[in-house]
């Protein structure tokens, strides 16, 4: 039994991000360069750190490329939001 639940939540999982990927590709929704380092310098800021090192920590623990990840799932849920009409503010 879990294990069926756990086949369910990462065939979702993968789903969504093929998702994501693919509508990101079509609306030529990216990540710039801006997009990150915001997101360096608020993590740099919360922990008291210069951005420099906030980036090298980030790198060194491989979750660079899970940030960026998660900028541009933000960005496509943003598109879809408007798409539909929806007012998130």
């Amino acid at each position: 039994e879990f294990e069926a639940a756990y086949k369910d939540m990462a065939t979702n999982a993968l789903r969504w991000d093929m998702l994501t990927d693919k509508l990101a590709e079509q609306e030529k929704i990216e990540v710039s360069q801006q997009d990150t380092e915001n997101i360096i310098k608020r993590f740099a800021e919360s922990y008291k750190i210069t951005p420099e090192e906030a980036s090298q920590a980030l790198a060194k623990s491989g979750k660079a490329t899970s940030i960026r990840n998660s900028i541009l799932e933000r960005k496509v849920v943003e598109f879809l939001f408007e798409k539909a009409g929806i007012k998130t503010t």
